[in-house]
């Protein structure tokens, strides 16, 4: 079981689960209800987009 450490600066959570061939995403902003839930391909094109992804919470 993961643990979890509430900060001031949490920003957001995500949980993978890998798989040889592709991984599966969720994130979740705390204090919100939404989620996001995506399916990422071991290719170095996927991997950019969910950094891209991940770097575009940094501006809420």
């Amino acid at each position: 079981m993961a643990k979890t450490q509430n900060t001031p600066d949490a920003r957001i959570l995500v949980g993978i689960d890998i798989s040889k061939n592709r991984h599966e995403v969720l994130i979740a902003v705390p204090g919100k209800t939404c989620w996001r839930r995506m399916t990422v391909l071991n290719t170095v094109d996927d991997y950019q987009r969910l950094i891209s992804l991940l770097r575009g919470f940094e501006r809420h």
